[in-house]
């Protein structure tokens, strides 16, 4: 994988906001150089992860109660269509933490994925994460800001989120800040991650 290019900033520059459906505890984004390991060295060191040699999909969001908060099976739905459908696997890598991390365990293994899913749990750095993305994922109906967007994107990683969100209404701006799929359709999730990793000379 090629090394992404990073803007110019401060060393240690701080981000912090609490954007609305967040998770419990306040979140603080901070702004540090990259990773300078391979993908799966990182993965493997810091997670005990072996990683597929197939596309990465990250996303960023606490697991809640009721699994429609953060719309993690949506993605899980649009993961088994690219994978079992369109014979184009990809996999998840899913950052966060949270106490009902069994009711989604139990989805993944309806769907068929769990060598394609991976609980990375709670991370300080998620944006380290975001380096080895080949597309930064937030399947949210709702997202007043976001700070996983801005981390994204100081990893000149592609993002793709919801329509209709607060976010997709001054943030991201389809197909030059970044992507939208239709809110809650995971077939449109699955439609626009094909077009990304198709694409990807033209979009990163």
């Amino acid at each position: 994988m090629h090394p992404r290019t990073q803007p110019t900033r401060p060393r240690g520059t701080t981000i912090s906001a609490r954007p609305r459906g967040s998770s419990p505890a306040r979140r603080k984004a901070r702004i540090t150089p990259p990773p300078t390991v391979s993908r799966d060295d990182f993965f493997q060191r810091t997670f005990g992860v072996t990683l597929l040699p197939c596309p990465l999909l990250v996303k960023v969001a606490y697991f809640y109660t009721n699994p429609n908060n953060k719309c993690h099976p949506l993605l899980f739905q649009a993961m088994h269509e690219l994978i079992y459908q369109h014979n184009m696997p990809v996999q998840g890598a899913l950052v966060g933490g949270g106490k009902n991390l069994s009711k989604y365990k139990k989805i993944v293994t309806e769907l068929r994925l769990e060598p394609y899913v991976h609980f990375l749990g709670g991370f300080e750095k998620p944006a380290d994460v975001l380096h080895y993305a080949d597309i930064n994922l937030l399947a949210s109906k709702e997202e007043g800001f976001g700070i996983v967007l801005i981390e994204g994107g100081l990893r000149r990683c592609p993002t793709l989120i919801a329509s209709g969100t607060g976010a997709a209404d001054w943030l991201i701006v389809d197909k030059q800040t970044g992507f939208l799929f239709d809110n809650g359709d995971a077939h449109s999730i699955a439609e626009v991650v094909r077009y990304i990793l198709t694409h990807k000379k033209e979009v990163t």
